[in-house]
């Protein structure tokens, strides 16, 4: 019976799973500074690409339909927002380049622009060392505008170009 015990013990040992580490999501990137703070990371999921690229993926806290994801390859971030079966829009953001997937009525449109990560710093003043006020302007436009609300606010309310020119119209102190 000893045998036996010893025996089943053995075999159980040799059958269990050996369980990995969990993997951690590498937390770097050239977007991952600018939205740490509001990552879940207590929800990483992750699924493996072609050639093994592991690819991590974490929920912004309170909004589920904005992800950054990251791998040895880079970071991305992915923001969607599904209004019915026939209208929804899609951002995927690499770096300051930005592609926009929107589909009004069914219709696919992809466009692209580049977006400026927090040019200029947090401070009311943006417009950075050498730079001109036009290409603070662009790039302060290009920041604002990052949604359909905020960029009907931009094309239809003065009062927001008028701020952002005011704010490209002095120096940003670093």
């Amino acid at each position: 019976m000893r045998y036996l015990l010893i025996s089943a013990a053995l075999l159980l040992a040799a059958c269990q799973k050996k369980q990995e580490p969990a993997k951690q999501m590498p937390l770097a990137g050239e977007l991952y500074a600018s939205v740490k703070d509001s990552l879940d990371l207590s929800q990483i999921e992750t699924t493996t690409g072609k050639e093994g690229v592991v690819i991590y993926m974490a929920k912004f806290k309170g909004n589920p339909d904005r992800i950054y994801a990251t791998s040895e390859k880079g970071d991305v971030l992915f923001t969607r927002h599904i209004t019915d079966e026939k209208n929804a829009t899609v951002e995927i953001q690499k770096g300051n380049e930005v592609a926009t997937i929107s589909i009004p009525d069914g219709q696919k449109h992809v466009s692209s622009r580049t977006a400026m990560l927090y040019h200029g710093g947090s401070g009311f003043c943006q417009r950075e060392a050498g730079e001109s006020f036009s290409t603070c302007f662009k790039a302060e436009t290009d920041e604002f505008c990052d949604s359909f609300i905020s960029c009907i606010a931009l094309a239809t309310q003065p009062s927001v170009s008028i701020v952002i020119a005011i704010a490209c119209s002095c120096n940003a102190s670093k």
